[in-house]
């Protein structure tokens, strides 16, 4: 498991590749976008987990008539969903520190910023991964199927704190330049 310090190390070490971006109205443009992208997911997460309830609904008055339906385990659903509420805090943290990135963003940080919103986007999806193979080896249980778990890193709690403590620290300077 990582540690605030392994992320900081990680930090230094990240190279933005591909979604480097030089001016800062782009970093808007793709701020908006991240934003937007994101609250798309938490909508479906949690539309997921409606219609989890409404399939255990379905199941519980299929498991009254044994004659007629196989009877089917309706924990599983209560599983599922406790997988995607992990999924939807996870989404909800991003959210906010994209929201908190954009809010303090200027023409001087939007490069750091840059670097940090994509090595937050990065560190989302390891997360993320580990989430749905959780979800993967829950879906293949309920058949009856044998999974082998691959080796993912979960560490939500951990990028809580490395952002929270990075984006305060621009939070500070913006605060500190208005006085």
């Amino acid at each position: 498991m990582k540690t605030v310090d392994g992320l900081e190390k990680d930090y230094e070490e990240y190279e933005i590749g591909k979604n480097l971006i030089d001016n800062y109205s782009d970093f808007e443009d793709y701020m908006s976008l991240v934003i937007s992208d994101t609250e798309g997911i938490v909508e479906d997460t949690f539309k997921q987990i409606l219609e989890n309830n409404r399939w255990k609904k379905i199941s519980k008055i299929r498991n009254l008539f044994p004659v007629v339906f196989v009877k089917e385990d309706i924990d599983f659903y209560d599983y599922d969903n406790g997988i995607l509420l992990d999924a939807s805090d996870l989404l909800l943290n991003n959210l906010e520190y994209y929201q908190r990135i954009r809010d303090i963003s200027n023409e001087s940080n939007f490069l750091e910023l840059s670097k940090l919103t994509n090595f937050l986007i990065d560190m989302y999806e390891e997360n993320i991964k580990y989430l749905n193979q959780r979800r993967e080896k829950l879906n293949a249980s309920y058949r009856g199927i044998e999974v082998e778990s691959k080796d993912f890193d979960y560490n939500s709690y951990v990028v809580n704190e490395f952002a929270n403590k990075h984006i305060s620290s621009f939070e500070k300077q913006k605060q500190y330049v208005k006085k």
